[in-house]
């Protein structure tokens, strides 16, 4: 079981938090393990500054100007499958994520483990 949460503050200015719940399975065979995870997430996130350009640099909104938004994620689900491939130094993997957003995934790293 994977249980997690996070929150982030950036002074006065913003503030983020979120929370994830899932469960992991995985089984090998030799130098082959194959795994499935599935989980559920959310986060919030809050801004609200005024902005500061005293010398009216044009790029930027004019001094003064207050920015406020929030945003939330709502309970997503997610569930992704993968394999690794362990060879003597190499080590091999691949997943695919399905969710709210399709992803794939992949490695190639070097380990001595």
């Amino acid at each position: 079981m994977v249980w997690g949460t996070q929150k982030m503050e950036l002074g006065n200015y913003a503030a983020a938090k979120g929370k994830t719940l899932g469960l992991v399975a995985s089984a090998g065979l030799g130098p082959l393990s194959v795994y499935a995870h599935g989980a559920t997430y959310n986060a919030d996130v809050d801004v609200d500054y005024t902005v500061a350009n005293p010398q009216n640099n044009p790029a930027l909104p004019a001094n003064g100007t207050h920015v406020a938004f929030q945003s939330s994620v709502d309970w997503t689900k997610r569930l992704a499958v993968g394999a690794q491939l362990n060879l003597i130094l190499l080590r091999f993997s691949a997943e695919y994520g399905m969710g709210r957003y399709k992803t794939f995934s992949a490695k190639a790293a070097i380990g001595l483990r």
